[in-house]
């Protein structure tokens, strides 16, 4: 059940590659081989979000940089990290075309599953973190979408392993992210919420 997802696996590469621009290569991989280890224990002391959520992917793509950065005892400069995050929100553009912001079709289609996204709930998981203790709110106007989540389980989690210092380069990513898709994002973040307001070019 705590193996390496997938994601883990994807992830891994651009990151070796940035982290050799900085590093030499053998510290690099004692990094590399011993964040699997990091991640397994992140997974499982984290909560249980419950299966099918569409939410998984973040979670996974949060954990794994907080793995990388906590295995070299958060020596690893954020902005390395979040160098490696940007190349990933490049490399994954043509994926998410389809949202495309400066179209109609595109915009309504973010929201769309933006707002499934946010309604899901665990059909056989009464246990799993969701809406009692995570939730998120998503509303809409003419070519603005604004996303309010409170006690994010990702944050929280970053937070308390000690990689606060990583928030700023997620929100980089988002923002690059929303950038790709002919949008602007901006982040107001508080203790237990963050509001995403993305406005559409």
């Amino acid at each position: 059940m705590i193996g390496i997802h997938y994601r883990y696996s994807y992830l891994k590469f651009p990151i070796q590659r940035t982290l050799e621009k900085y590093m030499d290569r053998k510290t690099v991989r004692l990094i590399l081989g011993k964040s699997p280890h990091v991640y397994r224990a992140l997974k499982e002391l984290g909560p249980d979000i419950g299966r099918g959520n569409p939410f998984a992917g973040f979670m996974d793509f949060s954990l794994t940089f907080l793995a990388v950065y906590l295995s070299h005892d958060k020596k690893i400069q954020p902005s390395h990290l979040g160098e490696a995050m940007l190349s990933i929100a490049d490399s994954d553009r043509s994926k998410f075309a389809k949202f495309d912001l400066s179209s109609k079709a595109g915009f309504n289609l973010l929201v769309k599953e933006l707002e499934q996204a946010a309604a899901w709930k665990p059909k056989k998981e009464p246990d799993a973190l969701f809406h009692d203790d995570f939730d998120i709110r998503v509303s809409h106007e003419e070519r603005k979408i604004v996303i309010e989540v409170n006690n994010s389980p990702a944050e929280n989690m970053i937070r308390k392993s000690g990689g606060k210092k990583l928030l700023p380069e997620f929100d980089k990513f988002d923002k690059r992210m929303t950038e790709n898709l002919h949008g602007l994002l901006t982040v107001e973040r508080s203790e237990n919420s963050v509001k995403y307001t993305i406005l559409a070019k």
